[in-house]
């Protein structure tokens, strides 16, 4: 908890206007996971794409089922501008922080593409990871909540492909 709290407070004290609109472009491409499921849906046309495009919609159900339905609630984690007292440079969000939305979806995606290598992935793990420290740039996440994240949605986008390769297989 404290490279948390350090990393955090680090954080706080950058002032570089290139940067927050940089990271703003960046989070806001995460929010709602709105991006995330117009690629699975787009992914579902293409015969080419349309497995991934199902790993990727269902590791999206998957981490929101978790993430915000089940981990969220349970763990009730104060967001770190609330906890520390911090100025916010973007909106005010009103959920917990731990794990980060932005990020389990976001590696959700990346993950379900490198899987199923039906794109190079390195594009999309490092908008990945960019969205990621987009979160802690903001102190609307601590490093834990973004690292659980990244876990999370590669853990659930490899059941993803298990369970859609099964049932591809099956038929």
């Amino acid at each position: 908890m404290n490279l948390d709290i350090n990393v955090i407070n680090f954080m706080s004290e950058i002032k570089c206007v290139p940067l927050d609109y940089f990271f703003k472009f960046f989070t806001h491409l995460g929010d709602f996971g709105f991006l995330y499921i117009l690629i699975g849906i787009l992914f579902l046309f293409f015969k080419k794409t349309r497995k991934t495009g199902a790993i990727i919609l269902l590791s999206l159900i998957f981490c929101g089922i978790l993430g915000n339905l089940i981990l969220k609630p349970i763990i009730a984690r104060i967001r770190p501008y609330d906890r520390l007292n911090l100025p916010l440079k973007i909106k005010p969000l009103t959920d917990f922080s731990f794990p980060s939305g932005h990020t389990y979806g976001a590696f959700a995606v990346a993950g379900s593409i490198h899987f199923t290598k039906v794109f190079k992935s390195l594009p999309f793990f490092i908008v990945a990871a960019i969205i990621s420290a987009s979160r802690i740039y903001f102190t609307v996440h601590y490093p834990s909540d973004v690292a659980f994240g990244v876990v999370m949605g590669m853990i659930l986008s490899y059941v993803s492909n298990k369970i859609v390769n099964k049932f591809y297989n099956s038929n």
